[in-house]
């Protein structure tokens, strides 16, 4: 898991390749005038925007991803995430290879994602993502960049 600010998203692109190809992206478009829904990007690489009420923890869903990273940016509002290594959570679905999900339960650490930020989670990073930060509810719009594993 990494966590960091947008404005230097390039340092990471020895992680995967398309960090490279989501930075031009972003540049070259207003991803603020996109509507919410998917957009494939080419190559397998695509980005889901949505907008929500964020959520008590005890609400939101634990999980994680076995084909894609996840690269996730706050476009409005702010959230908390949950995270924890896969070693130490418990699955509580078998894997979804259609959705690219399984979920789990365990003790997953917070952190906050606010406008500005990314984090990057990969494979063996469980996140728990809709969190209520400051314990209220607060709307977000959000970007979330699968980039194939």
């Amino acid at each position: 898991m990494i966590l960091d600010q947008l404005s230097r998203l390039a340092l990471y692109t020895h992680c995967h390749a398309d960090i490279l190809r989501i930075k031009t992206w972003l540049e070259t478009n207003d991803i603020h005038a996109l509507p919410n829904g998917k957009h494939d990007l080419s190559n397998g690489l695509s980005c889901g925007l949505s907008e929500y009420t964020t959520r008590p923890l005890e609400a939101c869903k634990t999980e994680c991803h076995r084909a894609h990273i996840d690269l996730q940016i706050i476009l409005s509002g702010s959230e908390r995430i949950g995270y924890a290594p896969i070693e130490n959570c418990t699955p509580i679905t078998e894997f979804d290879s259609t959705k690219d999900v399984m979920f789990l339960k365990g003790t997953v650490e917070l952190f906050t994602l606010v406008v500005g930020n990314f984090t990057l989670l990969f494979p063996h990073d469980v996140h728990t993502p809709g969190i209520h930060p400051a314990n209220e509810e607060t709307k977000v719009r959000k970007a979330v960049f699968k980039l194939p594993c």
